[in-house]
């Protein structure tokens, strides 16, 4: 395998982030003793899920994020083409999906005034106080931000940067501890995004992928059971490299085996990843808020219905606004 295999297939490994991301989200509150669930290996099914996969979903869509940037910056390192594009891509969906969200919550079920509505819609929320409805959001706008500068310093700076944000994570759990918590959900995840960046240059130099990754990529994984088994406070860190092991399967498996259909259907998933994204989570934290419990599998199969109709309309609408 070369790492210009993974641009290949980026696509449908956007298409299987969101996918794992939904069933996470699905998984992760259903109880032990849920009632409504009366099979016993479902319930260890979902142990499993949130156990092994959990939010490497997650994980993915960073790293997939970095690598893209650094393919675009590359072919075109012009910034105002690159915020243009960027706009279009992250902040017309937020805008459109985010603001319906934000009114519904804040103004109409929660009835908070309008300076909460303004504060939460700016994501500030999130990094003061840990309000995480779309953290992600908030994350890859930061990181869209800095990427032109890091990009035009070269990969040592960017490897610099991705050791720098390790650094970062551990430190300020030392500092703040209640800061860390409120944040660790996306400080964790930063080095992933310069660890793309890295391996974007190695694909567009046509690098060969090693065995000592694969292996590497072994040690990734016994070191995120353990971190996740001791509850370690920067377990999420381990994420990265188990995450890239995971995506350097799925390529090895794509390079031989043809799966057509499936294949048409991850890449149509992965085109509209981020805003599946934005209105799956948007949609799940009402029907939350209303106690229209989510765990429950009718609830759910609604919850993704709703998201898939709001991403479709949200795309038409960025359609007409770009």
């Amino acid at each position: 395998m070369k790492w210009n295999d993974i641009s290949k297939y980026r696509s449908e490994l956007f298409g299987l982030a969101i996918i794992s991301v939904i069933l996470l989200h699905y998984f992760e509150l259903v109880p032990p003793g849920a009632d409504y669930i009366q099979s016993s290996s479902f319930k260890i099914l979902s142990k499993l899920y949130t156990s092994v996969i959990g939010s490497v979903g997650v994980d993915i869509f960073i790293f997939l994020s970095g690598f893209g940037i650094y393919y675009s910056l590359k072919k075109s390192p012009a910034i105002a083409d690159f915020f243009r594009k960027r706009f279009n891509r992250v902040i017309i969906p937020y805008l459109i999906l985010g603001t319906l969200f934000w009114i519904i919550r804040d103004l109409i079920i929660l009835k908070q005034n309008i300076l909460t509505f303004v504060y939460d819609f700016s994501l500030l929320s999130f990094w003061f106080e840990g309000e995480r409805a779309f953290w992600y959001v908030s994350l890859i706008c930061c990181l869209y931000i800095i990427s032109p500068i890091v990009y035009s310093k070269g990969k040592v700076i960017i490897l610099a940067f991705c050791l720098a944000s390790v650094g970062l994570s551990i430190i300020s759990y030392f500092i703040s501890p209640s800061v860390f918590y409120n944040i660790e959900i996306a400080l964790c995840r930063i080095p992933l995004y310069f660890l793309g960046m890295i391996c974007a240059e190695l694909s567009i130099e046509y690098k060969a992928i090693n065995e000592k990754m694969l292996w590497g990529g072994v040690i990734a994984i016994l070191f995120k059971g353990i971190a996740a088994y001791q509850n370690i406070a920067f377990a999420r860190l381990f994420n990265g490299p188990y995450s890239i092991t995971l995506i350097l399967v799925y390529v090895y498996f794509r390079n031989h085996v043809d799966i057509k259909i499936i294949g048409k259907f991850l890449i149509l998933a992965g085109k509209y990843s981020l805003e599946l994204y934005i209105a799956h989570v948007s949609v799940r934290a009402i029907m939350n808020t209303l106690e229209y419990e989510t765990a429950k599998p009718l609830n759910y199969f609604l919850c993704i219905m709703i998201s898939i109709v709001m991403t479709i309309v949200c795309n038409k609408l960025r359609e007409i606004l770009k």
